[in-house]
């Protein structure tokens, strides 16, 4: 159960199997005394590093990968199954190291795998592309991990499906074609009008092209409209920052500040047979919500109001519990504190509270009550929420330098730890940040300010999972926290 499995991961004499599952689930969320370690860069592989850190945010894939077992197949399969086989043992290093780890092993499977990643420069192994790398690695897991109906696991957690209108832009020639494709991530496209994600949505999901006309045998403009089919639990964004320049014959890079959310709605992107029923899985989800929450009314409420109505009510269900407590203690002949020290036991606070600051955290000799960890639900990963078009902010990978053949990848992390900055502000959210074998912890705010628009690390991949929030910007379970 979850209790044994909190009492076990603190155990070292537990299995490292059992240790390494418990610990991929949980770390990103309830952080405990040991401090999450990273890899170390073997010279131009911190592309690898910092996609292999956003697939331990997958509690899912982190489980099929721990409980991984090589069949003995065809050379191709082999291969790919001895990069599974490799990324198994990185993360039980991960897991059982106080230090940074070598990545050797997991290097020399990859570059058998897909060649192109042993490319060597001048000055030694270039630099590769993050992106192209998570995709690699996205394909060599595709069909090693069964999933439900007949489908495989990493297409349950990651496939999204689009349908493609292709439409001839004159109204008299009635000429039109629908493509049905599949794709991991989705690519969005940057141009100088490009200021937030949606209009990179809009943007790739609207635009025209030349092609020849089977209807007049001349090359005529199509209107091409896209509409997303299926939603997966989770959601890699690609934003293409790199192209090719002829004047420098490099890969050069998009800059330009894209505003991403933390919390995303993608419904107006969806298509009516997955749109509707979105819409009532979110209509049934807020039915409960302010059933359970009385002081969330259909009518206009000020924000101010609300905030205050929460705190009041909050602190009327502390008054009772108090009374309760103390009722409680009266029965029984003990004192007030001897009460509390039992509900404490019982319901497993105190010193367990201390396990939950990180050691490298810059304020982790500050006040308790400047913290707070919620683990929730979120151990059981995204796949067994309800069907929402509503995501979650949960990792970001950024690239620092001007050019896709050189710069730096580093891999942030969202911990569910709220933290504040002083004892009158208030709680925000903090990140991890994986800089190779350096990790240290940071604000939210510090990763908006990688939506771009200078030299410092710049959003390339986000990776969203399914959220409880019922409209973007708005999550109603962080409001409560």
């Amino acid at each position: 159960d979850d209790d044994s499995a909190e009492d076990d991961y603190v155990d070292d004499e537990v299995p490292s199997e059992q240790r390494l599952l418990y610990e991929m689930c949980a770390w990103g969320w309830k952080m405990s005394a040991r401090t999450p370690i990273g890899l170390e860069n073997l010279g131009n592989t911190c592309y690898m590093a910092s996609a292999l850190q956003m697939f331990r945010c997958v509690p899912e894939l982190l489980k099929a990968i721990c409980n991984f077992e090589p069949m003995q197949e065809s050379r191709s399969h082999a291969l790919s199954q001895n990069l599974i086989e490799a990324m198994k043992l990185l993360f039980m290093e991960l897991t059982e190291r106080k230090e940074s780890v070598s990545p050797l092993t997991m290097v020399h499977h990859l570059r058998n795998y897909a060649p192109q990643f042993a490319e060597v420069g001048m000055m030694g192994p270039a630099q590769q592309d993050a992106e192209e790398c998570l995709s690699t690695m996205l394909q060599a897991l595709i069909g090693q991990f069964p999933g439900k109906k007949n489908k495989c696991l990493i297409r349950e957690l990651f496939q999204i499906g689009l349908k493609k209108k292709i439409q001839n832009s004159d109204p008299n020639i009635p000429e039109e074609s629908v493509i049905k494709e599949t794709t991991m991530r989705l690519p969005l496209i940057i141009d100088a009008k490009t200021n937030t994600i949606h209009d990179s949505i809009q943007k790739t999901f609207s635009y025209e092209i030349q092609k020849h006309s089977t209807a007049t045998g001349v090359d005529a403009t199509y209107n091409v409209s896209t509409e997303i089919t299926e939603l997966p639990p989770y959601l890699f964004v690609h934003f293409v920052r790199f192209f090719w320049r002829n004047d420098t014959q490099k890969k050069a890079k998009i800059c330009r500040d894209v505003h991403f959310p933390v919390i995303l709605d993608l419904l107006p992107y969806c298509s009516p047979e997955l749109k509707n029923p979105i819409a009532r899985s979110l209509a049934e989800q807020k039915a409960s919500y302010l059933q359970s929450h009385p002081i969330w009314g259909d009518g206009e409420v000020d924000e101010n109001e609300r905030k205050w109505a929460e705190l009041e009510q909050e602190e009327i269900q502390n008054e009772i519990a108090e009374a309760e407590r103390l009722k409680s203690a009266l029965a029984s002949g003990r004192s007030l504190n001897e009460q509390n020290e039992e509900d404490d036991d019982q319901f497993g606070y105190g010193d367990e509270m201390e396990d939950e600051i990180p050691a490298n955290s810059t304020s982790a000799n500050t006040n308790t009550n400047n913290k707070t960890s919620s683990q929730g639900d979120r151990l059981e990963g995204c796949s067994s929420r309800p069907l929402s078009s509503i995501y979650e902010l949960r990792a970001v990978l950024t690239h620092q330098g001007r050019f896709a053949d050189a710069g730096h990848y580093i891999a942030w992390i969202k911990t569910g730890i709220m933290e504040r900055a002083s004892p009158r502000s208030a709680l925000q959210p903090m990140w991890l940040k994986f800089d190779d074998e350096k990790i240290s912890l940071h604000p939210e705010e510090e990763v908006k300010k990688t939506s771009g628009g200078s030299e410092g690390p710049i959003a390339y991949l986000c990776l969203y999972g399914r959220s409880r929030a019922l409209a973007e910007g708005l999550n109603f379970d962080d409001q409560i926290r």
